[in-house]
């Protein structure tokens, strides 16, 4: 974490609404470039710039400035991005990706500015921390963890009520379900099912 920076979270974000983005979006003439037009975009279909993308997100309160630093995992890579709101003026003063040569405000720097906006929009009742790896980033047998994984049990007993898992098995068995989540964290009856 950089000095003087805190971990981000749902309660110390700036506020960013609808007007604020389209008043920073319409008084910059630097974003008007391909990556707005989605071109870049559109070529690279394979990785997606949405919330998963972002994280490690830090901010600094300087009344009434609030600076708010991100990494964007986009291409294997991680691109550190700042955004700059004036908190009294309710105004985006600066977005930039740091890891982008262009003069102009690159897809990454976007991304963050709608990531923060869609932050403000959401209304959690319990606090949400953003200090954590970009799930873009997460290997996909890193995105789940099994119930033996967590509880560190080798097997994990249903017999309280097994009655719908094993609704769900009988199912699976008539349908020939072999590409199952559930199936997969469940060994011994994914054997049993396809034996």
């Amino acid at each position: 974490m950089d000095a003087g920076f805190v971990k981000a979270n749902s309660a110390n974000l700036p506020k960013i609404d609808s007007l604020m983005v389209t008043q920073f979006l319409a008084s910059n003439h630097n974003v008007f470039t391909s990556e707005s037009r989605n071109i870049k975009t559109s070529l690279s279909q394979k990785e997606s710039l949405g919330d998963d993308a972002v994280g490690y997100v830090q901010l600094r309160k300087e009344p009434p400035v609030c600076t708010v630093l991100g990494k964007i995992f986009y291409h294997q890579k991680d691109h550190k991005v700042t955004l700059i709101v004036n908190e009294t003026e309710s105004m985006v003063t600066k977005v930039q990706c740091h890891d982008c040569t262009e003069l102009f405000i690159c897809i990454h720097s976007l991304a963050f500015l709608m990531w923060a906006h869609r932050r403000s929009e959401e209304t959690i009742e319990s606090t949400q921390y953003y200090w954590r790896k970009p799930l873009n980033a997460l290997k996909s047998s890193e995105r789940f963890i099994t119930v033996a994984q967590m509880t560190g049990k080798d097997k994990i007993s249903i017999e309280e009520n097994p009655s719908v898992f094993l609704e769900f098995i009988k199912e699976a068995k008539r349908r020939q379900l072999n590409n199952c989540l559930i199936l997969k964290h469940c060994l011994k009856y994914r054997e049993d099912l396809f034996q």
